[in-house]
């Protein structure tokens, strides 16, 4: 029989990267709905939210737990902590076309809020148009220069005239009645505005361009300096989240068929992956997808392994950690032991 030394330096050693290697082989290969049960699934989230629920001390510990982070925003961007392998993939999802639901989005726009945001940018850039044109006239007199001058220094008050008067007269009527017309105009037209607006969001001409714009959204955060970030969460009020989210998880946990629901969901979430394996789904996630956003085989192949061999060291290096603990090293003698007679 082998000591339990033996095998704790065979551990530390090449054995570990083989161990590591067989159980992300095992995992990736393995139905992803094998992996949990929805039931298990129900009841861990309901012992959790109980537990976040009714435990005074655990929202303690997670308003102690934002007031920390909150003090201590590290230096940097958010990209800097956002490794390629997620945020390659994550960058290409967003960047998919995507055709949504034109009633579904008529009817998410269909509110005051967006409409005084169209109104207030439709007032405002017309208003400004009639301004410009107030102010040709003197644009035009600046451009004669010094003759302009004169002839206005002379008292011909031929270009005064032509200001002050026909040109003049018409910039002044325009600006008292501007506004007046601008805003009656803006409100007749405001509800096709934002059908239009609508009907641009949901082409199918312009599906690809609003996906670059959401990659786009992804690389301007991740390219955001943290102090900025967190000033813009400090605006949330974290203290009325935590509040808010203690109080929810309260209400939920309280409710008759709460725990059948999470399994429900679970199941039908587990039903819809089939027969895919997690290797499945990671080349689904868009993994494999090359920089140009063009997937073939053999990058299909090369960007799992990548992803595998990382994962494996990773493992190892957290084995290795544990088989140097005293008690693993303890139960590892325990279990080499012989088997006491009778």
């Amino acid at each position: 029989m082998i000591a339990a030394d033996a095998v704790l330096a065979r551990l530390r050693g090449p054995a570990m990267d083989e161990l590591a290697g067989l159980i992300v082989d095992f995992l990736l290969s393995r139905r992803a709905a094998d992996l949990v049960d929805a039931d298990w699934i129900a009841d861990q989230a309901l012992l959790a939210l109980e537990a976040a629920a009714n435990s005074p001390a655990a929202e303690a510990r997670l308003r102690e737990q934002v007031e920390r982070l909150r003090d201590r925003v590290p230096e940097g961007r958010l990209g800097d902590r956002v490794p390629d392998e997620v945020r390659r993939p994550l960058r290409e999802v967003l960047r998919r076309p995507y055709q949504p639901d034109r009633e579904l989005v008529g009817r998410l726009l269909d509110h005051s809020a967006f409409e005084e945001l169209v109104r207030d940018v439709l007032v405002g850039a017309l208003l400004d148009f009639t301004t410009r044109l107030r102010a040709a006239p003197q644009q035009a007199a600046g451009r004669l220069g010094i003759l302009g001058k004169r002839v206005q220094s002379a008292g011909a008050g031929v270009l005064g005239g032509l200001q002050e008067g026909v040109l003049g007269g018409l910039g002044h009527t325009i600006e008292a009645r501007a506004e007046r017309k601008i805003r009656d105009f803006v409100e007749g037209a405001l509800r096709t505005v934002i059908a239009r607006i609508a009907d641009h969001l949901c082409s199918e001409q312009h599906a690809d361009n609003w996906g670059a714009m959401r990659a786009h959204a992804l690389d301007v955060l991740l390219g955001t300096d943290n102090r900025v970030l967190a000033r813009e969460f400090d605006k949330l009020h974290p203290g009325d989240l935590v509040d808010t989210l203690a109080a929810t998880a309260r209400a939920l946990t309280g409710r008759a068929g709460f725990r059948d629901e999470i399994a429900s969901v679970a199941r039908l979430a587990l039903d819809a992956l089939g027969d895919r394996s997690l290797e499945d789904l990671l080349r689904e996630s868009g993994l494999d997808a090359e920089a140009g956003g063009e997937v073939s085989a053999d990058a299909a192949a090369r960007a799992v392994a990548r992803w595998k061999d990382e994962l494996r060291r990773q493992l190892a290096r957290q084995g290795r950690a544990l088989v140097a603990t005293p008690g693993f090293e303890a139960w590892l003698a325990g279990l080499l032991a012989e088997p006491a007679d009778g």
